[in-house]
């Protein structure tokens, strides 16, 4: 089984990162996208070359920290192609959350083994209330979200207080707009490839353009251009898989950046040449780090990848 996380759900970024676009930071509404529910988001594709999981025959995949539990839809012949549904997620501790689900698959609520039960309301397939299970007054169940939709499309987030965030959309079904509680607005600008170029506050203190050059057919390479209000612009070179190369700030001043094979960052070289060296264990975790004095920070981790011992320099 490969252990692939599928979502059919039209999430949406202000700053897409497959073209490069890096944003400073715009006020952003709390949360804006609650889960899509069906299986998909929860499920992993099988196929029938591969063994029933991705690491246990008994339908359980493990990280070093977590275990996922997978359960095959009733009906299901067992090794066969299909979907694996998330059934439980544990931790070395053995602590759980368990995921209740309809018949069809849908997530219906996620249970902790210390006894918090979150419910979650769906209406065609999509989720439209989180709540706290005998939380409330009375045993009542306590209210925590509530999400409504047009067309599948969100558009309002609102918390039990009565505080709501609003969400506009144009006719490709892209964010255009957010308005907050207070009225306050916040906009969003796009260009025929749907990346954002322009974007920022009614009020003007947050207001930011983006340009982008095409993607070197040779190198990979190309930029992303962020200019602020007052004109200060900081330029972005991206090399493969989206990774920034060199940022060069409003002065002129650039930071470069280079990568192994596998997209960990391997040096930082500061505006003044200064570089600082990054290694990694079998997993891509940080074990050394050495500055452009030569001072070096060592971490030892165990059989969890958590630090035992960290060497760090005298000072």
């Amino acid at each position: 089984m490969t252990a692939t996380r599928r979502s059919s759900s039209r999430s949406w970024s202000p700053s897409p990162a497959p073209h490069g676009t890096t944003r400073t930071s715009p006020p952003c509404p709390p949360d804006p996208w609650p889960p899509r529910s069906n299986a998909s988001p929860n499920s992993t594709t099988a196929d029938s070359s591969a063994a029933p999981t991705a690491s246990s025959p008994t339908g359980s995949t493990t990280s070093p920290a977590l275990t996922f539990h997978f359960t095959a839809p009733a009906g299901s012949e067992p090794g066969g192609d299909g979907e694996a549904w998330l059934s439980e997620i544990s931790e070395r501790n053995g602590h759980t959350i368990t995921i209740d689900r309809s018949e069809d698959g849908l997530p219906l609520a996620l249970v902790h083994s210390a006894g918090h039960h979150l419910r979650l309301s769906i209406t065609e397939g999509l989720v439209t209330a989180l709540s706290l299970a005998d939380a409330g007054e009375d045993g009542a169940d306590l209210s925590l979200m509530n999400y409504s939709y047009q067309d599948g499309n969100l558009t309002t987030v609102s918390k039990p207080s009565g505080a709501t965030t609003a969400f506009v959309y144009d006719d490709r079904r892209r964010v255009t707009a957010w308005v907050d509680s207070n009225g306050s607005r916040y906009e969003y600008v796009y260009d025929d490839h749907n990346r954002v170029v322009g974007e920022g506050g009614e009020a003007g203190h947050v207001q930011i353009t983006l340009t982008y050059t095409e993607r070197d057919p040779e190198t990979g390479h190309h930029t992303t251009t962020l200019t602020t209000a007052d004109g200060h612009t900081t330029r972005y070179l991206f090399g493969p898989g989206c990774r920034p190369l060199a940022v060069t700030d409003p002065l002129g001043h650039t930071t470069r950046y280079t990568y192994d094979p596998r997209g960990n960052l391997l040096t930082r070289t500061d505006p003044l040449g200064h570089t600082t060296t990054f290694s990694y264990d079998e997993d891509g975790r940080v074990v050394r780090a050495v500055r452009p004095d030569g001072s070096e920070f060592q971490t030892v981790r165990g059989r969890f990848g958590l630090p035992m011992e960290v060497f760090s320099p005298r000072t």
